[in-house]
């Protein structure tokens, strides 16, 4: 599974980005309206970000259940959706540099590395999750990565009014075939003993 460009991924996710932007905006907010307060004080970072992982996912399957070309896809405890049959969107929480956490797994070191996944039928895989602020108190923006393995090939911010806001690519694919190290020839010694030959012994 190749990689694709911003501006064609942004193409398919068009006529989706105001409801996507929802999904976890919508999860955070009724996490902190549903919770007692003393439950919300108690709960550590972790146990938040499950719980508004579990609604993010709750959330894009009542949006897949209601439109057309998006379906809800679940293999071994990885939930997620795929639009048009192309894009595979799973919803974390994302750092600054628009990276998701995770405990180690081969699946998501799969999906993460564009591989090819049995029962999600897409060909290219991104990430949808939201950024917090410094205080980790509210959500600063709502975020479309595409990631490559270890790193991000390039993300998107999803605005108020629906199109993809501020833009950085971090990683560029190379061009053409792979660079080969120079050869390195062996270095002659300085002070060579030439053979003498029995000849020139007489």
């Amino acid at each position: 599974m190749g990689l694709i460009n911003q501006e064609e991924a942004m193409g398919i996710l068009g006529p989706h980005i105001s409801a996507l932007r929802a999904i976890p905006l919508d999860a955070w907010d009724e996490y902190h309206a549903e919770m007692p307060e003393s439950l919300l004080v108690t709960f550590c970072s972790r146990t938040r970000a499950s719980a508004v992982h579990n609604l993010m996912v709750r959330n894009a399957a009542k949006y897949a259940s209601s439109t057309d070309g998006v379906r809800l896809f679940e293999r071994n405890k990885m939930v997620g959706i795929t639009i048009d049959g192309r894009l595979a969107i799973r919803f974390k929480k994302l750092d600054e540099e628009s990276l998701s956490r995770n405990q180690p797994s081969q699946q998501v070191d799969d999906f993460r590395g564009q591989q090819i996944l049995d029962g999600i039928d897409a060909t290219h895989n991104l990430e949808l999750g939201y950024v917090l602020n410094e205080e980790e108190t509210e959500v600063l923006e709502v975020r479309i990565a595409h990631p490559t393995g270890q790193g991000v090939y390039w993300w998107a911010t999803l605005n108020n009014e629906g199109e993809s806001g501020g833009t950085i690519a971090l990683f560029t694919p190379p061009a053409g075939p792979e660079p080969q190290p120079p050869r390195i020839e062996p270095k002659k010694p300085d002070n060579v003993i030439p053979l003498r030959k029995k000849d020139d012994e007489n």
